[in-house]
């Protein structure tokens, strides 16, 4: 049985991807032809047609809402993942601060 629990154990399957990646990666890099700078290898491309140059600047509400899309999705992942030991009414306290907390920070 404790053969199985270490085949479950997270920790192995993320060191074990870790090494097929290393190993994929370094097959890559034996079996692809180097990297040489010609023309319009070096462009960014749409397509096949060149983006032209022009910088986005995104304003202040982007941060709103991203800081609101972490906030919420961060809440979730924590009350989804609560031992069944915690009282349900726990969870439902941590939504509620999280809201609080969101809602201080976009309106003050």
């Amino acid at each position: 049985m404790a053969a199985l629990d270490l085949l479950a154990s997270p920790i192995v399957w993320f060191a074990a991807m870790i090494a097929v990646g290393w190993l994929l990666y370094a097959w890559a890099s034996r079996v692809a032809p180097p990297f040489q700078p010609e023309g319009s290898k070096t462009k960014s491309f749409t397509g096949g047609e060149a983006i032209p140059g022009a910088a986005y600047q995104p304003g202040y509400q982007f941060f709103h809402v991203a800081l609101f899309f972490t906030l919420m999705h961060v809440a979730a992942i924590v009350v989804a993942t609560a031992p069944r030991g915690v009282v349900p009414w726990a969870a439902i306290l941590y939504v509620l601060v999280v809201s609080l907390s969101v809602f201080v920070l976009r309106w003050t």
